[in-house]
């Protein structure tokens, strides 16, 4: 296989565009919160993120999401290795030009060369995440019967990492008695369609008691998979001997299966060639199922808590499913031997191959949160909302989007005017470490919008920023 094919399955997910996970998007309302949703959702916002929040008391039988009058995007990208500044600083012009006037490149330094490979070391060199809910509705009917939801999210998410051992042989190269171990590549990329079918309602009222009110909800997905990539195995290893031989092993495996609408070709496939045929509704490579399982609890009329689990399941991707292997061991004596630098090719050669399936698991994630309401406990703001929400993710893999690195939130919002609202929050850890954020809503009664950037501390830092993250939606109310 040529190598370009595993560029083009890792970048397929991201090119075609709610994420889910410790550290993904939600809504506009709660990014600008920095994503402390959990007890504060509620509505048609919650179908998909917190099925118990349904039945809680609204105003509002019905609301449902659509593409207009704002489509619902959410955008989170950058890197944990490079900003502007580093990569000018890196490999931009020295300043210096040669005789002829042509730009000299920059000479790093042996500080230099640690700074890099520290970078390398401390973050990820890719994490992207982009969703799109495309449809959604919520249904309340009473509280004996309870609310029922439904909706439609595309979710994609990318997640890539370099071996600093590799950047440390570039930069520094080989000694004498070394072995250089690549074992720690990472990659991995997928779009996801969900159709959500959810359901809560209050299954326990209480008197005379601490907790007044509980609430349990369900969410099962039905999921299609347009396109998947991992790399499943990478264990390279380069030796210097104390003789000066270099030996050279090699066991690489991806796997990965996209859309037929794509129209990739490979090259072990000799039948008949695929056109690109870009639809909104393109032919699923996998499918799989999911659930998200909710319990809220009703303290009073300031404070309410929540547990939730998301993203119970997994998909199999048995439509088209490919791997790519490459293996093998070489002893090289002589770099200066074109017999034995031409050996290395089939070493390092792509082989593919149709494979069976395979399964990818979903970002499972815990998410536990309480929201206090000031303005209700203590009358701050008159009869205007103001309130604090406090979030801890938990991630239970590393797929994109997800962290097993606990991720805590700490959100505001504020009933600025009787249709204006401003929010702010707070987080860290996760993916993206401390991350600052925040929005403004615009609530007429029956049509919502809101805006939020997740990274308004990036904003300010300039070219120093490492991430980008933003989002904007709408909904109507009746």
């Amino acid at each position: 296989m040529k190598f370009r094919y595993i560029l083009i399955m890792f970048f397929c997910g991201f090119i075609f565009a709610q994420t889910g996970g410790s550290s993904g998007g939600t809504t506009a309302k709660h990014i600008g919160m920095a994503n402390a949703y959990t007890a504060s959702i509620n509505g048609v916002d919650a179908v998909n993120l917190n099925p118990a929040n349904l039945a809680l008391p609204s105003k509002y039988s019905v609301e449902f999401i659509t593409i207009f009058p704002l489509p619902n995007i959410r955008v989170n990208t950058g890197s944990g290795v490079f900003n502007i500044d580093e990569v000018n600083y890196f490999f931009g012009p020295s300043g210096e030009v040669d005789k002829d006037g042509n730009s000299i490149g920059k000479k790093l330094t042996q500080a230099d060369k640690q700074r890099l490979s520290d970078l390398f070391k401390n973050g990820d060199l890719i994490n992207a995440e982009f969703s799109l809910n495309l449809f959604a509705i919520k249904i309340g009917l009473n509280e004996k019967l309870g609310s029922f939801g439904f909706s439609i999210n595309d979710r994609m998410a990318a997640h890539g990492k370099m071996s600093a051992d590799f950047i440390d042989l570039l930069l520094n190269g080989n000694d004498f008695g070394q072995i250089y171990n690549f074992n720690n590549f990472e990659m991995e990329s997928y779009y996801l369609r969900e159709f959500s079918l959810s359901y809560g309602r209050n299954i326990l009222t209480l008197k005379h008691s601490f907790v007044r009110k509980i609430y349990a909800g369900i969410t099962a997905k039905i999921i299609q998979g347009y396109s998947y990539a991992r790399l499943d195995k990478s264990d390279i290893t380069f030796e210097t001997t104390n003789q000066g031989d270099y030996i050279l092993t090699s066991n690489i495996k991806t796997l990965s299966a996209i859309t037929p609408n794509a129209g990739i070709e490979y090259d072990f496939d000799n039948g008949p060639k695929s056109e690109s045929d870009f639809s909104l509704f393109p032919q699923a490579a996998g499918a799989g199922f999911g659930f998200n399982f909710a319990v809220t609890a009703e303290f009073n009329d300031a404070l309410i808590a929540s547990i939730v689990l998301s993203d119970v399941g997994s998909v199999n991707w048995d439509k088209g499913a490919v791997a790519y292997e490459m293996n093998g061991s070489k002893l090289i004596d002589d770099l200066t031997n074109n017999d034995s630098l031409d050996s290395l090719k089939d070493i390092f050669d792509f082989k593919g191959k149709y494979i069976n399936g395979f399964d990818s698991d979903l970002p499972t994630a815990l998410h536990m949160g309480a929201e206090y309401r000031l303005d209700k406990a203590f009358g701050i703001n008159g009869k205007k909302k103001l309130l604090l929400t406090l979030d801890y993710h938990q991630g239970f893999n590393n797929v994109p989007g997800n962290s097993t690195t606990p991720r805590f939130v700490l959100g505001c919002e504020w009933e600025a005017l009787g249709w204006l609202y401003l929010r702010t929050g707070f987080s860290v850890g996760g993916l993206y470490g401390f991350q600052w954020s925040s929005g403004l809503g615009i609530d007429t009664g029956t049509i919502e919008l809101n805006f939020a950037t997740q990274t308004l501390n990036n904003f300010f830092a300039g070219n120093s920023a490492n991430y980008i993250g933003f989002a904007f939606d709408s909904k109507w109310k009746f």
